[in-house]
């Protein structure tokens, strides 16, 4: 039996990898008998960090020769369709997934749809996804798209991001923390997506540097995306008079950014997973929406938590609309109240992620049974 997974993998992006990792790991459970091949920009590097055969994404040699002999291609997590980054993208997996249906049922797990601004592709979209198994998405703003496409509602699935399996394994996190980082705590860590405009860096950087003034909390800049995030943090460093820390954890290292992100007091964040790590370790959040799956993910928080966090646009930073410290102190006035909040949050989304997941699997099942009959 083999399994083809294919998503953004290989190119040292943390969120990505930290999805790819938890599928690998359900799978095996689900069905240890399985052999998985994933696509990958490095395919060497996948296989020294997850044990499982690696093929050149690119290679269309090599997808045709696996998809000669699979059972099955899925296509997730993570957010794969949406052309807001380029058009190439959603051209690239749609055509996987197209490719595949001629040799195996095609699923869908764990990924978030759009946004989608060119009316072909969301065309396209729609007629590749009313052909899938079943999706199962993460968040209720996909679920309602592809329902749009005609698949019926008993196949598609929604829970919350793939990586929300996690939350039992990392309870140790939620508790009082252990210092790993140089620097004077309390932090506020901050991660960036995306090319920034010089107004929106300086007016980032002067709320920080009133957090530290005011609030003593020393910005920590965290990279998510190795190499690309990189430049952005920098300037944004040279535009911060406080003492600032730039953190590069490795895309493979888990442990070692969940350890990070445990010693923040606050995160910005403008990377969706770094809200999501946030949450695992149950340390209030602010969202700055670049892409429309952080607001996404702010909605899924507060309607699990009965929570009010906050997503900001560097317009109303930049404009004073938003008083980055005034809200700060107005979460530090019931901290110990928004931890306990968050806690409920993540207990209730991994629930459902889990139920979701229950799902996808005996659907799986009812797949690969139907092929042998």
């Amino acid at each position: 039996m083999k399994f083809i997974i294919s998503g953004y993998y290989g190119f040292d992006n943390l969120g990505d990898e930290v999805i790819l990792a938890v599928l690998i790991q359900e799978l095996h459970r689900e069905f240890p008998e399985a052999e998985l091949v994933v696509l990958s920009q490095s395919p060497e590097e996948t296989t020294r960090h997850y044990h499982v055969k690696a093929i050149n994404r690119w290679s269309l040699r090599q997808i045709l020769r696996e998809l000669s002999s699979a059972d099955l291609f899925i296509g997730g997590g993570g957010g794969l369709i949406q052309d807001r980054s380029s058009l190439r993208s959603p051209f690239y997996y749609l055509g996987l997934m197209r490719l595949a249906m001629k040799f195996c049922p095609v699923v869908v797990i764990g990924q978030g749809i759009g946004p989608l601004q060119s009316p072909f592709i969301e065309w396209t979209a729609k007629r590749v996804f009313r052909r899938v198994g079943f999706a199962m998405l993460r968040d209720e703003a996909s679920r309602n798209w592809v329902r749009q496409t005609g698949l019926p509602d008993e196949k598609i699935f929604a829970g919350a991001d793939l990586i929300m399996r996690t939350w039992p394994a990392w309870a140790s996190l939620r508790e009082p923390l252990k210092p790993v980082l140089p620097g004077t705590p309390p932090f506020i860590g901050v991660t960036l997506s995306g090319s920034l405009s010089r107004p929106s860096m300086r007016a980032l950087a002067s709320e920080l540097d009133r957090a530290y003034a005011e609030m003593g909390l020393s910005p920590v800049l965290i990279s998510f995306h190795l190499h690309k995030d990189l430049k952005e943090l920098e300037e944004l460093q040279n535009l911060i008079k406080a003492p600032v820390l730039i953190v590069e954890p490795s895309a493979s290292d888990l442990r070692g950014v969940l350890d990070c992100i445990q010693q923040m007091r606050f995160m910005v964040g403008m990377r969706l997973h770094s809200l999501i790590f946030s949450l695992l370790a149950a340390r209030p959040f602010v969202g700055i929406p670049g892409d429309p799956k952080v607001e996404r993910f702010v909605q899924q928080v507060n309607r699990a938590g009965g929570l009010e966090v906050r997503c900001w646009s560097f317009d109303e930073i930049g404009s004073r609309k938003i008083n980055l410290v005034d809200q700060l102190r107005q979460i530090e006035s019931c901290y110990e109240a928004e931890r306990a909040a968050l806690e409920c949050a993540g207990e209730a989304l991994y629930c459902e992620t889990s139920k979701a997941m229950t799902q996808s699997w005996n659907a799986i099942r009812a797949l690969l049974s139907k092929q042998t009959q």
